[in-house]
């Protein structure tokens, strides 16, 4: 055999078992900040149930924060010091989901009615309903001299799976379940700040779709009228808001997708009779941003927590 040949494959045999061993260990061993940050994995119905039947304080006043990351740099602790210097004392959580849609809430909304929340705030944007899910541009590959290792990966990680019974799902969509929040704010250097330049090369990162359905047949805006008519029924002020975007994300867009995202809002205000908020298109051409649809946690920028304070103080008022 070719002595390159047999270092390749030494090489990619040692790489399959110490990739193998990692991934072994941060399944085994989810990386947990202590203010409960999360930094692998996302929570499955059995760690939601265990958050929402927590003994939370008696008297606690709780404001629930929903939607995907893109609502992860809302800060509580500044959130309810705002809430506090108003006369409003409510405890806050960010229980964004990367990657989360209406329709993967929808399924745990009795777990979130039974924890009594006062206040849902749920943040919908545009990708909860003109996309399917992340999806990378795929570049042609060159010709492979030697076996191609992600034709193994799969089969090899059954097999971890099935032997060690492990939970694996974290890796379905490694760009989307970086993080995840059960409470407290994120650490400020999470989400840094980037430069335009990059923010403009990865604005193309997401498949908007062009052929989409009826607004009435979108199963995310349906999961979303239920959601809302749920909390309801159990008096549960809902706030519903739209998240702040880059001005990339926006151009991205086709007019036909945000007439679309138009008429869902539209939609959603009209069957529920909710006022819905719109932080769309704040910050668009600050220098704010990680990416073109995540603001900073840099906890020197506050405007995001601020602006959404301030639709809190409102609602709480009316």
């Amino acid at each position: 055999m070719n002595s390159n040949l047999k270092i390749s494959l030494s090489v990619l045999i040692a790489f399959l078992i110490s990739f193998s061993l990692l991934i072994i260990f941060v399944i085994m061993n989810p990386l947990e900040s202590e203010d409960g940050v999360f930094i692998f994995g996302t929570p499955d119905e059995d760690d939601q149930l265990k958050f929402y039947s927590q003994d939370f304080e008696p008297d606690e006043k709780k404001i629930f924060i929903f939607g995907s990351s893109m609502v992860w740099s809302l800060n509580p602790d500044l959130i309810e010091d705002n809430l506090k210097k108003n006369q409003l004392d409510y405890k806050v959580y960010n229980l964004g989901i990367g990657g989360s849609k209406p329709e993967n809430i929808e399924p745990v909304i009795d777990m979130i009615i039974s924890a009594q929340p006062d206040v849902v705030a749920y943040g919908v944007a545009d990708r909860d309903f003109i996309t399917d899910q992340w999806i990378g541009k795929e570049k042609e590959k060159p010709t492979q001299i030697l076996p191609e290792p992600s034709n193994y990966f799969g089969e090899l990680f059954e097999f971890i799976k099935n032997i060690l019974n492990l939970d694996t799902t974290f890796l379905d969509a490694p760009q989307s379940n970086v993080i995840h929040v059960l409470r407290g704010p994120l650490k400020s250097d999470l989400m840094g700040i980037v430069s335009d330049e990059e923010i403009k090369k990865g604005k193309e990162v997401e498949i908007y779709l062009e052929d989409l359905p009826s607004v009435h047949e979108n199963q995310n805006v349906k999961s979303l009228n239920n959601i809302i008519t749920k909390l309801q029924e159990n008096n549960i002020h809902v706030i519903i808001f739209v998240p702040p975007v880059h001005k990339y994300h926006i151009e991205h867009l086709s007019e036909n997708q945000q007439n679309y995202f138009n008429n869902v809002l539209n939609t959603i205000s009209y069957t529920s009779k909710i006022y819905i908020y719109s932080l769309y298109d704040y910050y668009r051409s600050l220098n704010v941003w990680y990416d073109f649809i995540h603001v900073t946690t840099n906890t020197g920028f506050t405007d995001y927590s601020d602006d959404f304070s301030n639709i809190l103080i409102k609602e709480l008022r009316s």
